[in-house]
């Protein structure tokens, strides 16, 4: 999974403007977004569960170059 947001990452094109770390903050927030609606259908999620991104957390692309083969 952190190889898939690697490569993410990687292929946003560098313009002129680019330079901070928007995109990575924004693509952090999805996955904390993604993952706190995942652990709101659990009733009682135990600690792994609390601090394990899966890869339904990762946004549509990332999800699929992040699941295994």
């Amino acid at each position: 999974m952190l190889e898939a947001m690697h490569v993410y990452l990687d292929e946003i094109p560098r313009e002129r403007s680019f330079g901070n770390a928007r995109p990575a903050r924004q693509l952090v927030e999805q996955v904390m977004t993604r993952q706190a609606g995942r652990l709101g259908t659990i009733t009682n999620p135990d600690r792994e569960a609390l601090t394990t991104v899966l890869p339904e957390d990762l946004p549509v692309g990332l999800a699929r170059s992040a699941s295994p083969a």
